[in-house]
């Protein structure tokens, strides 16, 4: 089951939807990684990772649990933190989920850093 999809409240929906991105990139990543590669090891099981947060997150908002700002807050923070594991374990600091509109890329140069 996926967590993704354009049923959620304004405020939630763009940060669902970059959570979406991150999720294809770390399993395209992960899909193409060597063993003995950088960050091979970090990768192993982080796309369903992200997609497992956004899932209970949308779960609690959807039941009342958490607003939609505070659901929205929780996934931005945790996008955040994969993020800055993204710059530390695969020396990819500008990740192409964070470009709205080019397709999810694998390579590990940050362009325009």
């Amino acid at each position: 089951m996926t967590p993704f999809g354009p049923y959620y409240p304004r405020v939630l929906e763009p940060v669902m939807a970059h959570a979406e991105r991150l999720s294809e990139l770390l399993q395209l990543r992960e899909r193409i990684s060597l063993p003995g590669a950088v960050g091979h090891d970090w990768l192993a099981g982080r796309a369903a990772e992200v997609r497992c947060v956004a899932l209970v997150l949308g779960h609690d908002w959807h039941d009342g649990v958490l607003t939609a700002e505070i659901a929205a807050v929780q996934l931005a923070l945790y996008v955040k933190r994969m993020h800055d594991e993204l710059a530390q374990h695969l020396r990819l600091e500008s990740p192409s989920c964070c470009r709205i509109g080019f397709p999810i890329q694998a390579t590990t140069a940050a362009p325009g850093r």
